[in-house]
């Protein structure tokens, strides 16, 4: 379903995910909750959009 572009992209994202995740579960950085908060929104807005970027690449491969 998905290809090499989602995989790339998908993993940059989860590797910036779980370090704001990190740095909310060490506890001690008071702004890292909130930075959390708003990289999720970001994460899935990213996700999202790298499926797209994945099927169209597919699209224009062929």
């Amino acid at each position: 379903m998905s290809g090499a572009v989602y995989l790339v992209g998908v993993l940059a994202l989860n590797s910036r995910f779980m370090y704001w995740n990190w740095k909310v579960w060490r506890g001690h950085d008071p702004e890292a909750p909130l930075a959390a908060f708003w990289f999720s929104i970001r994460y899935i807005l990213g996700v999202f959009g790298v499926l797209l970027l994945d099927h169209y690449a597919a699209l224009w491969a062929l």
